[in-house]
C-alpha cells in the first residue's frame, strides 16, 4: 500500500497513491472539501461509515452536530460488516459509504446484496461518496430502492444522499 502522512503548516494530511485520503486537523480547508459535503443535515444518532480512513468526517460531525453513536469497518470488509449489521436489525440514521478511493467506485457498491443491506439498516439518509464522472450510473444501480435526494460536489467527488423509498421525511431546509 502506498500510504503516507505529509505535514505542512501544521496541517496533517494522510495520502494513499498521492490522493489524500484524510486530514487534521478535520476543519482544514472547510467547505472546499467532500469531507464537508458528507455532513448531514440533522443530528444524527447512529452512524454507520464503510470506509474509514482517517475519521475526518465523523470528527467534523461530531464538531457540527455534538457526539454520536459510531460503527465504522475499520478492521473489516466493508461488505462483510454491512452483512453483519443487516442480520442484526440494527438500523442506521446517517450511513456514509466512502468507499471510492482513487479512479473508481469498488465493484461491491453495485452488488445487489450489498443494496439490498443498505436498504436494510437505513433509516434517513445515506451519502455515497463517488468520482464526480459515475454519479449517474450509480444513481441509476439504486434506483429501485432509494430515492435521490440531493448531490453535493467538488471537483472530484459527488456525494450523492439517498433516502428508502417510502421515507416522507424532507432533508432540505424547510421553514419551522
Amino acid at each position: 500500500m502506498d500510504f503516507e502522512i505529509k505535514e505542512k503548516d501544521g496541517i496533517k494530511y494522510y495520502l494513499e497513491k498521492g490522493v489524500i485520503q484524510s486530514i487534521e486537523p478535520p476543519a482544514s480547508l472547510f467547505g472546499f472539501t467532500y469531507w464537508s459535503h458528507m455532513i448531514p443535515p440533522y443530528k444524527p444518532e447512529r452512524v454507520l461509515m464503510l470506509g474509514c480512513g482517517g475519521h475526518t468526517i465523523p470528527k467534523l460531525i461530531e464538531k457540527v452536530w455534538g457526539k454520536f453513536d459510531l460503527t465504522c469497518n475499520e478492521k473489516y470488509d466493508a461488505k462483510q460488516i454491512l452483512s453483519d449489521v443487516a442480520e442484526s436489525h440494527y438500523k442506521f440514521d446517517y450511513i456514509i459509504v466512502d468507499l471510492f478511493s482513487g479512479a473508481k467506485m469498488p465493484e461491491i457498491v453495485y452488488d445487489e446484496k450489498f443494496i439490498d443491506n443498505l436498504q436494510t439498516v437505513a433509516q434517513k439518509l445515506v451519502a455515497i461518496n463517488t468520482p464526480i464522472d459515475t454519479n449517474v450510473s450509480y444513481s441509476y444501480e439504486h434506483q429501485n430502492r432509494f430515492i435521490h435526494v440531493a448531490t453535493r460536489g467538488t471537483e472530484d467527488n459527488a456525494i450523492m444522499f439517498f433516502k428508502r423509498k417510502g421515507d416522507n421525511n424532507s432533508y432540505r431546509p424547510q421553514l419551522p
